[in-house]
């Protein structure tokens, strides 16, 4: 009888290590995990002219990828625009190196679209854009530049690309 209380004794402590060990694992996990995702969650949606600003340039243009039969998107982080002006400097573009149209859409977080381009060729810019609405001074966060690609008959649409910035309306 002994043996047994004793026996149930030490599989019971081996049953709480195992529990607490169990437990201690999946808090670091999910310590880690949460880490993670806050590292790729882009910051919380609206204005704030108070926290964050893009840099002085137009646009802050980085190549996506090498060509190689691809279609390059430029990857923008940030537009500066003029606050309560309509007429706004670009530089939208369509790099030399794509066999396709690009179609730019401009939306705020909420998905109100504010600019639509044209078809725009290979190598073709577009230095002036007209907004659909003004914009109060501020930063807006979790904009999207939508990039809807065409091959060269205008009429059969490739892959695209969402890209997210934010537009600092000064």
């Amino acid at each position: 009888m002994t043996m047994k209380v004793f026996t149930m004794m030490k599989n019971k402590k081996l049953r709480t290590i195992l529990y607490i060990t169990a437990a201690i694992v999946i808090l670091i996990m999910l310590i880690i995990s949460l880490r993670y995702c806050n590292r790729s969650t882009p910051p919380p949606s609206g204005t704030d002219s108070t926290t964050g600003s893009t840099t002085d340039k137009v646009l802050d243009f980085v190549p996506a990828g090498d060509n190689n039969g691809r279609i390059q998107i430029p990857a923008v982080t940030g537009l500066n625009m003029r606050a309560g002006q309509l007429e706004q400097t670009v530089d939208f573009y369509n790099p030399n190196e794509n066999s396709c149209y690009f179609v730019i859409t401009l939306c705020l977080s909420d998905d109100t679209v504010i600019y639509k381009s044209g078809m725009l060729a290979p190598g073709e810019h577009i230095t002036a854009i007209t907004l659909s609405q003004e914009l109060q001074r501020g930063l807006y966060r979790n904009c999207r530049m939508i990039y809807n690609c065409y091959a060269l008959d205008g009429k059969t649409q490739l892959n695209g690309s969402n890209v997210v910035l934010e537009i600092n309306s000064q």
